[in-house]
């Protein structure tokens, strides 16, 4: 199995979720309990690790509200601000917000200091008949207060087809593969599109593009469109421009 596209392409789209800020400001380095399935090949995904699962915070307010990350410069759990578990109470006050007090959320468990990976069984629905299957995919665990977790990044490379070297299940060759569910391409367009303009290109209706005020799409001066001036729109071509001299 050829993984050389798939790894560029994880790499390349983990590169863009640090550089857009995704490790402090979204949930994808938080960490996701693994269980058996009851038939005991793999594992699913089941709930958020929270601070009630760890020994040391399990008696600390909101603890079962409360997620959890590593810290990539100790490798060890740590529960941030801003979660719903500092949202009430006296002992969050002050805490619910994304301050990380300098923490450096670990975004992937690959490449750590375990090495260990597990097979996960995730539901698919590609088939035309809309019966269901399940796919089998790998990521790298760790075991946290006896727990066997996950971070989210590395469910959403799994779900998505994403293949990364040392890690078990059933993969995509390349982008062209059509014998197993993959978001390769998908991927790709999103590390060299500005992703804005991927938002749109995805999920507006066609006439959506052709609205006056999508002033992103030219920076022409084009008659009757609109453009933000000074807290304030005015059509373009009729606002007093002497207020921008000033």
């Amino acid at each position: 199995m050829t993984l050389s596209f798939a790894s560029w392409t994880a790499d390349a789209v983990r590169a863009r979720i640090e550089s857009r800020g995704g490790t402090q400001l979204s949930d994808l380095p938080f960490l996701v309990r693994l269980e058996e399935h009851p038939d005991g090949q793999g594992h699913v995904p089941t709930k958020f690790l929270v601070a009630a699962d760890l020994p040391e915070q399990a008696g600390t307010e909101g603890a079962a509200f409360k997620t959890v990350l590593l810290d990539a410069n100790t490798g060890q759990p740590v529960v941030p601000n801003g979660s719903m578990g500092y949202r009430y109470g006296e002992t969050g006050q002050g805490k619910w917000n994304l301050d990380l007090e300098g923490v450096d959320p670990a975004l992937s468990l690959l490449n750590g200091a375990n090495g260990e990976a597990e097979s996960i069984r995730l539901p698919c629905f590609e088939a035309t008949s809309g019966e269901g299957s399940i796919l089998t995919r790998g990521v790298p665990v760790r075991r946290v207060a006896g727990h066997l977790v996950t971070t989210v990044f590395d469910l959403m490379m799994a779900q998505y087809g994403v293949g990364r070297p040392g890690l078990p299940g059933d993969w995509a060759t390349g982008y062209d593969d059509v014998s197993t569910p993959h978001t390769l391409v998908g991927m790709l367009l999103f590390t060299i599109w500005p992703f804005t303009r991927l938002v749109h290109a995805f999920t507006a209706p066609l006439h959506y593009l052709f609205r006056r005020y999508i002033v992103y799409r030219t920076r022409d001066k084009v008659p009757g469109a609109i453009r933000p001036i000074r807290r304030r729109w005015a059509p373009i071509g009729t606002e007093d421009r002497t207020r921008d001299k000033k």
